[in-house]
């Protein structure tokens, strides 16, 4: 279906009424001042018909549906005692200039004739733009037909002007008039936007409705007592000089139900206007909820809202943490003297007591004024987050008025909201730092990954088997492979103190260390006495390192093992089980030659089917629901148990070993296995 665009409709407005005007400036020249009967009523129907779209683009131009109503009325102030100024100014000027416009002769006089007219026709409309407006302001019911009827009544008894010349057919106008007044006084009746106004805007009101019922009067006096004016707009148009005498009295009608109304909502504004803060202030608490999580600009915020709700002169906060009060945005006092009154109602009543609202007069003070300053009266009113007293919060008020059960009960209402909105505060307070945390969980899980060998060394001279499982998201144990050359390669085992991204970041760092240092030096106790030195410039004071750095050569099948404060490796050589624990403290402990004196680099000789084991502590310190540690000889049985198998059985038969000792306990440390089983090597035994 075709629509019209809203451009096109206002341009066919704005053609339209340019044509209305146009035809009855050609209709006024054809027939004259005083045309015969039906060339008069085609003049008034072109004055009608312009006068709607006067009114229709007037409502566009002007868009006062965005205006407030006390705007809207300011704005009529003003325009009506602008048009009240050229009314009553007009004979004086029209005689100044020897003009009679009772019986123009030239075209100068026609032409302010039909400028007067014109201008009326734009009074008129403006007037009725106002008035309707006003009458559908506030309105939560439909009452367009209302007002329909009013208008269809109003333009009736317009046109029905030009019957006067005719006495048996005066009465239609009169009947046309009387329909439209009762719906003026109807519709005037039904004020509603009034209670949603202030006290203050209330008072303006009162001021702003007399002065319109007076200036229209005096309007409503020139259209009806000015000779010469009303003599011009009735000669011109007798409809739109009645449709304008109408269009007043119905201003006249609603603004004097407006100032009667007004009147008698004074007395209940001051109730209103508490109510209505209290509303908004929950409204606008409600939305604090969900977006402040800075809580000292909440408490700001609480305090600022609480002198509103309760009519006070001061509002505090007190937040308990233990033993302690913390003293949170006083509003109107100093820290001292909310200190003081805070003590004074303590006294009275123990903080632990104030279980809902406490109200007290702080005239009865015997100490008053050392006590409590100049102030009278005061409200304490508890926060409770899950049946326990966080806090309060203090309202005071230095006037004479005391607190009654309506300021209890909305200062209650208003302590609860508060509440939710610290504990909202602090839980997405929490969720933020745990989201936070799982970023950087995120990152070091990702660091770790990268960390680790994706890819196990492969050789016919020996199995590697390894298994990783951290205790946290992130764990802080790390082991390595470095293929030296190719009858050669370096191993590693470490194990960081501390946990989470801390940790990861120093096992990056390590890993980065270990792959330069292989590379210049051959010597396992070499590369980790460089690390350590390495280690001094980043490595805080309360992290260490602990590790097992080895080197396999498969040309002389010899292992070169340095330990650095690493629990014990376990070689199975000949069917028996030993613990390889050369001497060394963790790296990052020392960084003199303390460090580099402890260090013991020993060398053992491989067979085929000797088995080295590698772990960290939390294999060996797995415990049980009693408490128990899963312990070395467990390890050692395992191990011994399934020797001629293959390392991932191993393994595999480790870990369920300790799943199974621990089944009832949470695991604590990291879990890290490095299974080397050799093989033949060079084709020798």
């Amino acid at each position: 279906m075709f629509e019209l665009s809203n451009d096109i409709i206002n341009r066919i407005r704005i053609q339209f009424l340019v044509l209305g005007l146009v035809g009855i400036l050609f209709l006024f020249l054809t027939f004259g001042f005083d045309p015969d009967f039906f060339p008069k009523l085609l003049i008034e129907l072109f004055v009608t018909l312009t006068l709607f779209f006067i009114i229709a683009n007037l409502s566009i131009i002007l868009d006062i549906k965005k205006k407030a109503p006390l705007s809207l009325i300011n704005n009529f102030v003003i325009l009506l005692g602008i048009w009240l100024a050229f009314a009553f100014t007009l004979n004086p000027m029209l005689e100044l200039v020897n003009v009679n416009l009772s019986k123009p002769e030239s075209w100068i006089e026609y032409s302010i004739i039909y400028f007067l007219n014109f201008i009326s026709l734009i009074s008129s409309a403006y007037i009725f733009i106002i008035l309707k407006n006003l009458f559908f302001q506030g309105k939560r019911k439909n009452g367009k037909k209302y007002f329909n009827a009013f208008v269809l009544f109003l333009l009736l008894a317009a046109l029905a002007s030009i019957l006067d010349q005719y006495e048996n057919l005066s009465f239609v106008k009169m009947v046309f008039t009387a329909n439209a007044i009762l719906l003026m006084i109807y519709s005037s009746a039904n004020i509603s936007w009034i209670a949603f106004l202030t006290k203050a805007q209330k008072k303006n009101l009162l001021l702003l409705s007399v002065a319109v019922i007076v200036f229209i009067s005096l309007n409503l006096g020139a259209f009806l007592y000015s000779d010469n004016y009303s003599e011009i707009l009735n000669n011109f148009s007798s409809s739109s000089q009645y449709f304008a005498i109408l269009i007043n009295i119905y201003a006249i009608i609603y603004f004097t139900f407006l100032l009667v109304t007004t009147l008698f909502h004074l007395p209940t504004a001051e109730a209103i206007d508490r109510k209505t803060i209290e509303i908004s202030s929950l409204q606008y608490f409600s939305k604090l909820i969900n977006q402040v999580l800075n809580f000292n600009e909440l408490a700001e915020t609480t305090t600022e809202l609480a002198l509103k709700i309760s009519n006070s002169n001061s509002a505090w906060i007190i937040m308990i943490e233990g033993d302690k009060k913390n003293f949170f945005a006083p509003q109107n006092i100093t820290l001292t003297n909310a200190n003081k009154i805070s003590d004074f109602v303590f006294s009275i009543k123990p903080e632990e007591t104030i279980k809902e609202i406490f109200l007290t007069e702080l005239s009865n003070s015997t100490n008053q004024k050392q006590a409590t300053e100049n102030f009278q009266s005061v409200a304490v009113a508890p926060f409770k987050m899950h049946n326990k007293i966080v806090g309060f919060l203090f309202v005071a008020r230095n006037h004479d008025l005391p607190f009654d059960e309506e300021d209890k009960n909305s200062i209650q209402t208003f302590s609860d909201y508060a509440t939710i909105s610290f504990e909202n505060s602090k839980l997405l307070s929490e969720k933020i730092e745990i989201e936070r945390l799982e970023r950087e969980l995120a990152v070091a899980r990702e660091m770790q990954k990268k960390i680790l060998p994706n890819k196990l060394p492969q050789n016919n001279n020996f199995e590697v088997s390894a298994v990783f499982i951290p205790a946290y998201e992130v764990g802080g144990d790390y082991y390595d492979f470095f293929e030296l050359s190719k009858n050669r390669l370096a191993f590693v085992i470490a194990d960081a103190s501390g946990k989470g991204i801390s940790a990861a970041f120093i096992m990056a760092e390590l890993r980065g260390i270990f792959q330069s240092l292989v590379a210049y030096f051959e010597s396992p106790k070499e590369i980790l006495m460089k690390t350590n030195l390495l280690l001094q410039r980043s490595l805080e004071r309360k992290n260490f390192v602990t590790a097992i750095f080895g080197i396999i050569d498969f040309n002389n099948n010899t292992v070169l093992i340095t330990r650095a404060g690493h629990t014990q490796a376990l070689l199975i050589n000949n069917d028996e089980i030993h613990e390889l624990k050369p001497k060394g403290i963790g790296l990052g402990l020392n960084f003199t030659s303390l460090f580099d004196d402890s260090i013991e680099e020993i060398k053992l000789k491989m067979n085929d089917e000797n088995i080295l084991v590698l772990f960290t502590d939390g294999v060996t310190e797995a415990k049980n629901k009693v408490n128990e540690e899963y312990g070395i000889e467990s390890l050692k049985k395992i191990i011994y148990e399934n020797r001629n198998e293959e390392v991932d059985f191993i393994n595999q038969k480790i870990v369920e070993s300790i799943s199974e000792f621990s089944k009832d306990s949470c695991q604590h440390d990291d879990i890290t296995l490095l299974v080397i089983k050799f093989k033949k090597i060079n084709g020798v035994n």
